[in-house]
């Protein structure tokens, strides 16, 4: 779970609950998040995510965030990182699992335009 503000150019978050590469492109999902908004996040253990600025190209930072992971020791891991976890060594890069190279190259060269969304905004038209 995160709390966060999207940056000033709004932010996409990618989210792919697909148990395995075959499936994952077409389970992909995106959320559209407006400007300078606050924002809780919660997903189970094994999405994938990824987090972008809200228009492609766009050089404002996409967000400021804060985490809280109430069980390190749940998830598929190794015992390396087991053992981190409980000796208190673990840090985010040791405990994140990414794509395969070529999963990530099909992602990076998709359209985002073509991936489901959801936009969040205010009622009535605000921003």
């Amino acid at each position: 779970m995160f709390t966060a503000i999207a940056g000033s150019g709004g932010a996409r978050l990618l989210f792919s609950t697909a148990d395995d590469t075959a499936g994952f492109v077409e389970a992909l999902c995106q959320v559209r998040v407006p400007a300078d908004a606050l924002i809780t996040v919660r997903f189970g253990g094994g999405t994938w995510h990824r987090f972008l600025p809200g228009q492609p190209g766009c050089s404002h930072p996409t967000l400021f965030a804060l985490s809280c992971h109430p069980d390190e020791t749940g998830g598929a891991l190794t015992e390396e990182q087991r053992d981190a976890v409980a000796t208190g060594r673990a840090d985010l890069p040791a405990l994140t699992e990414l794509l395969p190279a070529e999963l990530a190259i099909e992602v990076d060269g998709l359209d985002l335009a073509a991936i489901p969304s959801i936009e969040l905004k205010l009622p009535g038209g605000a921003p």
